[in-house]
C-alpha cells in the first residue's frame, strides 16, 4: 500500500526503497500483479504530463528494480513497453522488450506497441511495422481495440508508401468511424498523393473537429505546396502555438469523447516543431517578407539549436540590417498564444461531426421544397443547441452581446433579439477558429427572417416557410419600405443556403452578412 501511495505522490525514491523491500519474487501472485499494475498506472499518468527529468529518473529505478525482482517476464516486459516509448525515451529498449514479450506471449496489444516502436526515427523499420500491425489485427478479439489497431497499421503502410492498400484501409475506416484522427490521417495520404484539393477538404474537417498540432502541420504543407503562402503562415503559426517540445505527449479527444494521446516522445514532438518552423520561414521567404523570415530563424535558432539547417537559412536570406523587434513581438505572440491553445487542442467540437454529416447529405435536398427545407433547418437547429449548451451565460462575452443587442436594437422581436444574441456570442467565441460558420451565419440570417415575418404579419401566406419565399412576397408586392433592401436581403438568403451546400462557410461569410446587418444597417432598417 505504500509503495501505491509513494507512485501516486510521485515520491519515486521512497517507492523504489519499498520496493526493494518486498521479497515475493513470484510476479503471478496476487500482490505482484498489483504491484506490476501500480507501475503501469504511474507510467501512464507520467506520458501524459509535460516531461519531467525527475519522472524519467524516478521510473528508471522501479523499472531496473522491477525487472531484478521478477526477471524478463513477457507481462513486465509488455507494461515497461510504455514506459521506454514515452517518458523513458528509449525505443530500443522498447523493440528489446517487446521481441522477448511475444516469443513467450504473442498477443495483439503488445505486437502494437511494437509496431508504434518500428516506425520511430530510431528503429525505422516501416515494413516490419507493417506486419507488426497485421499480425495484432489478426489477434485482436476486441473490435474497438482491432480499429485502434488498424488506424496504426493505416499508418504503417502511409510511412511504407503502400498508397494503394493505406487508401482502401482507410476509406473503410472514415465510413466505418468518421472522427477528426482518420480525416487528419487521410489528408496526409491525400497530401503525399499530390492531391492537394482533396486534402485540404479533409484536412480542414479534421481541424473543425479539434486543432491538433499534426492537422495543422498537414493542412499548412497542404497550403503551402499550392503556393497559399499566407493561408500557409497561418496554419504554421496556429502549430507553432499549439506545440511544446518540452511536453512528453499531446493529448486531444476523439468525436466520441475518448482521450487521444500521441505516442510521440520529445524527439517526435521536436520533428514537428522543426518542420513547422521550416515550413514558416520557407513560407515567408517565398512571400518576400524576409524581416519576418529572420525573425522566425531567430526563434528557430534559439528553441533547437543543434540543428544545422538554420546556418543554410541564414545564409540564403537576404541580409537583413536587424530583426530583433520583430523576434521580440512574435516571440511574445507565440507565448501569449500558446497559453490560449493549450485548453483548445484538448477539447473537441461534438457538434462538428453532425455538421459535416448534415451537409455531406443535404446535397441530394431539394431547398426549394418547404419539406426538404424544414427537415434541414431542424437538423441544423440541433447543431446550433449543441453549441449553445457550451456558452457559459454568465460570461463576460455573453454578457457584452446580450448588453449591446438590447442597447442597440430596441426595436427589434424578442425571439430576433435571442437569435442575434446567440450569433455574436458563437461569432466572438470561435471567431480565431478554424471552423464551418455556418450555423452561426444561419442563426443570423432567422434574426432577418424573425423581423420580417413580425413586420409583414399576415401579409405572408401562412404556407410560405422559407426565408426566400418571405423576399419574394416583398418584390412581388412591391411591399414598401422592404424593396429598397432587396439586394441584401437576397445576400443573407443565398448565405443561408450557401450553409447546405459549401460545407466549409469562413469566417469572412461570417464577416460578411455582419457587414450586411451592421455596415449597411439592414436591422435598423427593419422597423
Amino acid at each position: 500500500m505504500l509503495y501505491g501511495i509513494c507512485l501516486d505522490l510521485k515520491q519515486y525514491g521512497d517507492a523504489n526503497k519499498v520496493l526493494a523491500q518486498y521479497e515475493d519474487t513470484n510476479i503471478f501472485s496476487p500482490m505482484s500483479v498489483q504491484i506490476v499494475e501500480e507501475y503501469q498506472n504511474a507510467i501512464e499518468w507520467a506520458n501524459r504530463e509535460e516531461y519531467r527529468e525527475d519522472n524519467k529518473k524516478g521510473l528508471d529505478e522501479i523499472t531496473n528494480t522491477l525487472f531484478e525482482k521478477f526477471g524478463m517476464n513477457a507481462g513486465l516486459c509488455a507494461v515497461a513497453i510504455s514506459y521506454y516509448l514515452g517518458v523513458g525515451n528509449d525505443a530500443l529498449k522498447a523493440y528489446e522488450l517487446g521481441k522477448r514479450s511475444v516469443e513467450e506471449y504473442p498477443n495483439s496489444v503488445t505486437y502494437n506497441s511494437l509496431g508504434w516502436v518500428c516506425l520511430t526515427p530510431e528503429i525505422n523499420r516501416k515494413d516490419i511495422a507493417v506486419g507488426f500491425f497485421e499480425k495484432a489485427i489478426e489477434l485482436a478479439e476486441d473490435e474497438e481495440l482491432k480499429k485502434d489497431i488498424t488506424g496504426n497499421y493505416f499508418i504503417a503502410l502511409l510511412e511504407n508508401e503502400q498508397f494503394k492498400e493505406a487508401e482502401k484501409v482507410m476509406c473503410d475506416l472514415i465510413e466505418e468511424y468518421p472522427c477528426n484522427q482518420n480525416f487528419s490521417n487521410y489528408a496526409e495520404l491525400l497530401k503525399r498523393q499530390g492531391k492537394l484539393e482533396d486534402a485540404l477538404e479533409w484536412g480542414k474537417k479534421a481541424l473543425f473537429i479539434v486543432e491538433d498540432d499534426t492537422t495543422l502541420l498537414v493542412v499548412a504543407d497542404i497550403y503551402k505546396k499550392m503556393k497559399q503562402y499566407e493561408n500557409a503562415v497561418f496554419m504554421y503559426q496556429k502549430c507553432l502555438e499549439h506545440i511544446s517540445v518540452d511536453e512528453n505527449v499531446y493529448q486531444f479527444q476523439d468525436i466520441n469523447g475518448k482521450q487521444l494521446y500521441s505516442i510521440a516522445s520529445n524527439n517526435s514532438l521536436g520533428v514537428i516543431m522543426f518542420e513547422a518552423l521550416k515550413g514558416i520561414i520557407s513560407a515567408y521567404s517565398f512571400l518576400r517578407e524576409y524581416e519576418q523570415a529572420k525573425a522566425y530563424l531567430l526563434i528557430a535558432k534559439e528553441r533547437m539549436p543543434q540543428k544545422s539547417e538554420w546556418e543554410i537559412w541564414e545564409q540564403t536570406l537576404p541580409e537583413i540590417e536587424s530583426a530583433n523587434q520583430r523576434y521580440i513581438e512574435i516571440k511574445e505572440q507565440l507565448s501569449q498564444n500558446s497559453k490560449k491553445a493549450v485548453e483548445q487542442k484538448r477539447s473537441v467540437r461534438q457538434w462538428a461531426l453532425q455538421l459535416i454529416q448534415l451537409q455531406n447529405n443535404s446535397g441530394q435536398l431539394n431547398l426549394d421544397e418547404n419539406d426538404d427545407w424544414d427537415k434541414y433547418l431542424e437538423k441544423m437547429d440541433e447543431v446550433l443547441n449543441q453549441m449553445v449548451q457550451a456558452v457559459n451565460k454568465d460570461s463576460i462575452i455573453y454578457q457584452n452581446s446580450r448588453n449591446w443587442v438590447n442597447s442597440t436594437y430596441t426595436h427589434l422581436d424578442a425571439d430576433a433579439k435571442e437569435f442575434l444574441i446567440t450569433a455574436e456570442t458563437l461569432y466572438e467565441i470561435h471567431k480565431m477558429s478554424i471552423i464551418d460558420f455556418a450555423p452561426i451565419i444561419v442563426e443570423y440570417c432567422k434574426v432577418v427572417e424573425k423581423q420580417l415575418r413580425v413586420l409583414l404579419g399576415s401579409q405572408i401566406p401562412s404556407s410560405m416557410h422559407m426565408l426566400g419565399q418571405i423576399i419574394g412576397v416583398i418584390s412581388t408586392n412591391n411591399i414598401h419600405p422592404y424593396t429598397l433592401y432587396l439586394s441584401d436581403l437576397r445576400a443573407v438568403n443565398q448565405l443561408r443556403r450557401n450553409s447546405a451546400h459549401t460545407g466549409l462557410l469562413v469566417r469572412n461569410d461570417a464577416d460578411m452578412i455582419r457587414n450586411i446587418l451592421y455596415v449597411n444597417n439592414l436591422l435598423n432598417n427593419l422597423v
